[in-house]
Parts: structure tokens; sequence; C-alpha cells
């Protein structure tokens, strides 16, 4: 069995299907296990603050977890920022009954990590947003306690063959085989190591013109400002649950000729385009900028397990 905790509509279960291996998910949001079921993802619908199923230890083959990330985002307020330092103090410590010291969102760090040590699978996958990395060397140095080798640091998406700089905070961890980082496949600027060159805007979706991210300004009357364009010829910036209909894509006399769709989105994820996301129009970005992008999952596992994974893109 493979169990992935907070698994959101399905990115980190449709990188494990990839590799042949079918895990079982558990997500609360209604939406998501919605998602889940179009998509013939297995899924348990509970709560990972309170839901404690029981696994006798090593029963479980792998574990993959990815918290909700609000509190440490920075496009949040930062309350999980700024607590860094006693998070890391709890997991190290393994004190796991403080969790409830913390606030609903942030405590599933501890939360997850704990189900990491408890399970004591054969090996462990975390994801978050790069601010939680001192967390994930924290859980590392606990699970090396626990004989595990482990491999922490923070990862590019566009690195793997998704359209889209998203840069994300990993931990792996294993008992039989040594955790190390994915091999890029992809590079900006790819040099003697083989790497194809980074799968742009204009390769994933065909558009030309300059993509225009929008944001709400702190000025009155809550107008919304562009911030900076970036060129089809690149990848996207980090895909947000606020994405869908609110990215536009401009000519170059700065007239709108395509706003981004929930199509659009998937495929900036490395998602298929036609993935089945439930829910109301706003329900849909946000599953769809929460999710693990599928190839990144893929990479991280396939590194950390031996699987083949081979994807055709650009």
């Amino acid at each position: 069995m493979i169990r992935v905790d907070y698994a959101g509509p399905g990115g980190a279960c449709e990188g494990l299907r990839t590799l042949g291996l079918e895990p079982v998910g558990i997500e609360w949001d209604a939406a998501a296990c919605a998602t889940r079921a179009a998509a013939g993802h297995l899924t348990i619908r509970a709560d990972l603050a309170t839901y404690r199923p029981y696994h006798r230890p090593g029963s479980v083959a792998g574990y993959w977890a990815s918290p909700p990330c609000q509190t440490f985002s920075t496009a949040g307020k930062g309350d999980g920022r700024d607590q860094l330092d006693d998070l890391a103090a709890v997991i190290h410590a393994e004190r796991w009954a403080d969790a409830d010291l913390f606030d609903d969102k942030t405590r599933h760090v501890i939360d997850a990590a704990r189900t990491a040590v408890e399970l004591a699978p054969e090996w462990v996958a975390m994801e978050q947003v790069p601010a939680v990395l001192p967390l994930w060397r924290a859980l590392a140095h606990v699970l090396e306690r626990h004989g595990y080798s482990t491999w922490c640091g923070v990862l590019c998406a566009a690195d793997y063959g998704v359209p889209q700089t998203r840069a994300r905070s990993a931990l792996t961890a294993s008992r039989v085989h040594r955790a190390m980082a994915p091999a890029p496949t992809h590079a900006d600027r790819p040099g003697m190591f083989g790497e194809r060159p980074w799968v742009s805007m204009a390769d994933a979706l065909g558009w030309s013109g300059d993509l225009d991210r929008r944001q709400v300004s702190a000025g009155a009357g809550g107008t919304k400002v562009p911030v900076a364009l970036v060129g089809a010829s690149r990848p996207a910036p980090t895909v947000t649950g606020q994405a869908v209909g609110q990215w536009v894509v401009r000519d170059g006399a700065g007239g709108i000729v395509h706003r981004l769709t929930a199509r659009d989105a998937l495929t900036l994820q490395g998602f298929d385009p036609a993935y089945p996301v439930r829910g109301t129009k706003a329900e849909q970005g946000q599953q769809i900028g929460n999710a693990v992008p599928p190839p990144l999952a893929a990479h991280i596992i396939a590194a950390l397990t031996g699987a083949h994974y081979e994807r055709n893109v650009t």
C-alpha cells in the first residue's frame, strides 16, 4: 500500500500512476474528493488533524504528504513562517502532541511528520513551498535516527519538463535506497548533461505574446494592477489558485487575446488538459493551483524507489 496524505485533486497520485502504482489518497475537501473520484483515484475523505488509522509499522510501502501551505506561502500572512523555529523544535524532539499548540493549518506539517515516523514505511516523500525546507531538514534528522537515508532541497518543476517555474521544497527518505535529488531532465541553459531546454508556454499551449498576471493592489478601491509580464517563450510562473480567469495573454499592442482557462492551467501544471476537475470555477482553480505537478511527483518517486519514468515532452 502507498498512502498519500493531503492528496488534493490527484497530482501526486497521477505521478504515482505513471509509475504503475495505485495509491490511496486521504483528502478532506469535498470538491477535490469529487475530482479524485472522477479520475479513478482511491480516496478516504478525512481530516488529517484527527484521522489516525492503525497501520502496523512497516505495513505501508510508501508515504507521500503535501500538507497545506497557506501559512507558509509568501502569498499568505506568514504565521507559519514566523513559527519555523518552534515547529522545527517540536519535530526534532518528536513532541507530536504539541501540534495542538499551533493553528489548524500550520499544525499539519507536524501531523505529517508524525505519520511518516509512526508508519515506518519503506520510503517517504514530502513537498511544500520553499519556506518549509527547515522543517523538512528537522524531519530528516528524525528519520535518520530511525534508520533512513534522507535528502532535502528545493526543486524547480521546469527542470522536470513542467512548463512552469514552480519551486517546491522536498524531503525524500528511504530504508532501502540512498535518497537523492531526482536528476533534472530540462534546464534553462542546457549544458553537458544532456538536458533539454525548459518547456515554454508557447511549447505547451501554442501561445504568443506576454502573460500578464494580475493582483489586487493595496491602494484605494482595490484596483487591479499588472505585475511583471512573462513572455510566452518562457515557462509560466507558479500557477496559483486565482490564476484561472485572471491571468491573460496580451499582444504587442497590449490587447487581451486569451484568458487562462482551467485546461490551460492543467497543462501548465503537467496534467492532461482533459483531467476531470470538479466543482465551481473557483473550486477548480484552487484545486489546480494547489496541486502537485504530476511529472515532478513521478520524478521524485522514481529517484527514491528506482522505478523507471520517461515522459514524452518537448
